[in-house]
């Protein structure tokens, strides 16, 4: 008959996974499953070891970087998915129905631009508009977080998010410095062509978070709130 770990020896593996460094919960409940799986085999098949051998034994076999290959295996696994779904997200904005903001966007800023409404404001309104937006977005992401019992690999932000946050200061500098170098009709293209593509990157990118988000919720939801 297979020995059973108790309910007590299950949390000691969350506790043991934990102190070594693995804070994800979806990692640890992968890890513990491998481990108590593990463990049961051996105290199945020698009753003499006890609980604390079996999982030293098991733990041993991780070699010397002990769990941190499978949390960064994880992380890896998480960029991909969100990479992919980053690319899908923002193809859309060229299909039905966003395909209508995209080109709704697109001739707003072309012709205010062409118009000469938005040549001279537009780095005093358009950049602190969107750090405003971004700054303010970006805050309430730190209070979701800080109110997460547990990380998730699948929630986790996407790396380049932060980059973002850039996008505001690049528009300012090549807005501001290729304003009077182009001829007027290329400066009409270039402009619009850049902060269609920022707002369009942008969007992707936090629908990108709040659907990981979303699925992390449901998969794990003894980690939020």
């Amino acid at each position: 008959m297979k020995t059973e770990l108790t309910a007590a020896e299950i949390d000691e593996l969350y506790a043991f996974v934990e102190k070594k460094g693995v804070k994800p919960l979806d990692v640890q409940i992968e890890l513990v499953d491998h481990l108590a799986s593990d463990i049961e085999d051996i105290l199945s098949h020698s009753p003499q070891v006890t609980f604390v051998e079996a999982l030293l034994q098991v733990h041993a076999k991780f070699g010397r970087w002990g769990f941190d290959y499978l949390v960064q295996q994880a992380e890896d696994n998480a960029r991909r998915r969100q990479e992919k779904l980053f690319w899908m997200l923002f193809r859309d904005f060229f299909r039905w129905p966003k395909a209508v903001f995209t080109i709704t966007l697109t001739l707003l800023l072309w012709w205010g631009f062409d118009k000469g409404y938005f040549s001279k404001d537009v780095r005093e309104v358009l950049v602190p508009a969107l750090l405003v937006l971004f700054f303010g977005y970006a805050g309430f992401v730190v209070v979701r977080h800080r109110r997460m019992k547990k990380t998730v690999t699948v929630a986790m932000p996407p790396f380049w998010m932060g980059s973002c946050a850039q996008i505001p200061s690049l528009l300012n500098f090549f807005l501001g410095s290729l304003f009077q170098g182009l001829p007027a009709a290329h400066f009409v293209v270039f402009a619009t062509f850049l902060i269609v593509m920022s707002i369009l990157c942008t969007w992707a990118t936090i629908e990108v978070y709040e659907r990981m988000r979303v699925e992390g919720k449901r998969l794990y939801p003894q980690a939020f709130a």
